[in-house]
Parts: structure tokens; C-alpha cells; sequence
């Protein structure tokens, strides 16, 4: 198994109906959180927990379309 993937039962079944230290073992994590050494070890692996920047819009394209849409619900 490879380290940085949680075992396959995990994801084949409801996280749900395991108990916490099941979790954790599956993650490889504890309810103190990880060690530093371990996020640094995931960040290299994973790369950084960041969303992608998505596209600026106008202020005026945006309001336009919240209006045309307000409208739109008020006809239907």
C-alpha cells in the first residue's frame, strides 16, 4: 500500500460507520493532529492546500446577471 493513500476500505465504505481510532489509523492521523515531520512529508507528496484563483469579473457583469436571474425566477 502505497503510504500517502488511506486504505481501500476506507473509501469503500462510510467513513461513517467507523470508529474514531479506525479513522485515524486509516489517515495516519490522531485527535492531537499531525506531527510537523508529517506535514511537511504530505505538502512535498500533495503539494499546498490551496484553491485555484478563479477568473475577476466585473462588478457590473456580476450584478447584471443576480438581477437578470431575480427577474427570471419572478416570470417563472
Amino acid at each position: 500500500m502505497d503510504e500517502h493513500e488511506p486504505q481501500k476500505h476506507l473509501r469503500q465504505k462510510h467513513w461513517q460507520a467507523n470508529n474514531k481510532e479506525e479513522i485515524f489509523s486509516e489517515l495516519r492521523t490522531s485527535d492531537t493532529g499531525l506531527k510537523q515531520e508529517e506535514i511537511n512529508n504530505r505538502i512535498q507528496f500533495y503539494g499546498e492546500n490551496k484553491l485555484p484563483q478563479g477568473q475577476n469579473t466585473c462588478r457590473c457583469r456580476t450584478n447584471c446577471s443576480r438581477w437578470l436571474s431575480c427577474i427570471s425566477l419572478c416570470q417563472w
